[in-house]
């Protein structure tokens, strides 16, 4: 299996439980459509539609790291492609966001 879907086999795991709370729209913020987070997120929105009959999935294409924050901080989004050092500093309420959030879980 390739680097490539390991990691999204490992980000579907993580945010399966995003499908137990969800409604029936599931909205995934990746980035430009040029970059790689978007590429993942267009492939692990094929794999929920996919699997999960009933759901629909929204790809928001957006600047980056720091505005899939604030859309899951503002519950625009349900699952974030983020860089590790913005989520620690979303979580830990540093730099960019001193009220800090615990909505976040992540994987490394």
């Amino acid at each position: 299996m390739n680097k490539f879907r390991k990691y999204l086999l490992i980000v579907f795991l993580t945010f399966f439980s995003v499908l137990l709370y969800a409604d029936e729209t599931i909205r995934i913020a990746t980035g430009n459509p040029a970059g790689i987070y978007y590429k993942l997120g267009k492939a692990l929105k094929e794999i929920l539609e996919e699997t999960n009959h009933g759901y629909k999935v929204k790809i928001i294409s957006t600047s980056g790291s720091i505005e899939n924050a604030e859309l899951i901080r503002n519950n625009l989004a349900d699952i974030a492609f983020i860089q590790n050092d913005i989520a620690y500093d979303f979580i830990a309420g540093e730099n960019l966001f001193p009220e800090g959030s615990s909505l976040m879980k992540g994987i490394a």
